[in-house]
Formats: structure tokens, sequence, C-alpha cells
């Protein structure tokens, strides 16, 4: 079964996109007249911290994984048959599906963008070697409740979301107990949490403005684990202050025999995807 996987925040790096811009230059150009500033200049520069500010960040991101899945089809004209994207990722999943065309896409990722970089009451940890549950029982024990498991990535690989200060005891706790590593995310906010539901309601009236198409293609929802059921309007808002069910989603597909290709900058869900494949 062949299966993408279009990569999210924490994927970019200077010279995304290099191998794919030349490759469509009417529409970057278009792209690039829609943003108001130059998609290659950011994705190519060295200017890591405009590339690293999640205004920016997601719309590279969703450009690149979008043109080097248009190249994907060129090289290849046969489609996956089932695609799954982590957290920005997902909308080019639901591109790809044909759920809504590149542009609208754009749109809802400036908007999810723009909400998202102004979220600045907490912060993100990726936490290395413990099991999601081990974490939330840490978490629970040390009265540290408002502080959650943003992202399921693998059995031992966890990102922690939650207020500042709560982040800041809850790392210094876990550091304590059996974790390899607690690393501190470079984020503006607390994503995949509750506190980010003021944003999700604002998101939420903003895609009140489109109308989305049933999907084309399976592709598997960040908010359930689960392929697509319910309407992508929910799905996609609710998956603002919900967490990423990426071990769910990576589960069922080995399962049925999924072949992965990461499409997109780098390796990261390539080598989360060899680590549950090692660890289940």
């Amino acid at each position: 079964m062949k299966t993408y996987l279009f990569p999210g925040q924490g994927s970019q790096r200077r010279g995304m996109g290099e191998d794919v811009f030349n490759h469509f230059p009417a529409l970057v150009e278009r792209i690039n007249e829609n943003l108001g500033y130059s998609i290659e200049e950011l994705c190519l520069e060295h200017n890591p911290q405009r590339l690293n500010n999640t205004l920016f960040t997601q719309v590279a991101i969703y450009v690149v994984n979008a043109l080097t899945y248009f190249k994907a089809l060129r090289e290849d004209s046969s489609r996956p048959d089932i695609v799954a994207g982590h957290s920005i990722g997902e909308y080019n999943a639901l591109l790809a599906a044909e759920v809504f065309d590149f542009f609208t896409g754009l749109e809802l990722v400036k908007k999810r963008a723009k909400l998202m970089s102004q979220a600045s009451e907490g912060g993100m940890a990726a936490v290395i070697g413990l099991k999601a549950e081990e974490i939330g029982q840490i978490l629970i024990e040390n009265e540290l409740k408002r502080v959650k498991i943003a992202n399921y990535n693998s059995l031992l690989q966890n990102v922690i979301s939650g207020p500042k200060k709560m982040l800041e005891k809850s790392i210094k706790v876990l550091k304590h107990t059996n974790a390899k590593m607690v690393i501190p995310l470079m984020v503006s906010g607390a994503f995949h949490s509750d506190l980010m539901k003021e944003g999700e309601e604002e998101f939420g009236g903003y895609m009140k403005n489109y109308v989305f198409s049933p999907p084309q293609l399976k592709v598997m929802s960040n908010y359930t684990g689960e392929l697509y059921t319910e309407d992508v309007f929910q799905s996609l808002k609710k998956q603002i202050s919900n967490p990423v069910r990426w071990f769910d989603i990576i589960s069922k597909l080995i399962h049925q025999n999924a072949t992965f290709f990461e499409i997109g900058t780098g390796d990261t869900l390539t080598k989360i995807v060899s680590n549950i494949k090692k660890n289940r």
C-alpha cells in the first residue's frame, strides 16, 4: 500500500525546496504574489530566526511539501493509496486528496500560522525514552496536570505542551526520571493543548468561509488517529488544541503493510516510522 507522509513543523531547514522551486516557476511567482514576499528567499537564505518563526515556518513547510508532491506526481503519475501529514503536514495530505486546491490550503495555513504564532502563554518539549502513560503518571504525581502530551510520535518519543512555568518544572522533573532526553522546542506557544482553545475557535470561524470536497484518497486524521470519517472542518479545527496521534496512525498503517514515502524536507518522519517498527 503506497503511503505518502508529509512532515510538519520541525522539518524546516535552510535550503528546503531548493530541488523543487525551479520546476514550478509560474506557480512560485503566484505564491510570492500571494504571500507578499519571496518563498525562495525565506527557504534558501540564511535567516534562521525568520524561518523558525511559526508565522513563516508553517507556510514554508506547506509550500515545499506541496511542490515536492507535485514533482513526485510528474515523475510517477500513480497516486498514493493513502496519505497522512504530521500537524501542519495534514494540510498537504488533504491537498493531495483534493479536499481543497493549493491556494485555498495556503490561505488556511496562513491563518493557522498567524493564530499559532500569536500564542505566547506556553511552550513544548520533546521527551525521549519514556512511554506516554509513564509521562502522564509522572505529571499527575507532581501536580502538573495542565501539561499534556501534544504529540504521540512513537512508543518512546513524545512531546509535551503546557504553561511556561509548569513546563519548565515538568522538564526538570522528567530529567530526573528515566527519560533519556528532554528537549525544549523552539516554538512560540503550547501547540496542541488546551491553551490553543481560543485560537481553535477563531480558526473554526474563519474556515466557515470555505467549502471542502470529499477526499479522493484515504486520509488519516491527526485528531482521531483514524481514517477521515467526520467532516474536514471539525478535524482541522480540533487538531489545533488536541494531540497529534502519529503513533496510532503509523501503527495502523504498518499493520496494513504500508510502504512509506516521505514527501517534503528531510527524513524526520522516516526515522519515526523506523523507530515505531523497531519498538512496537
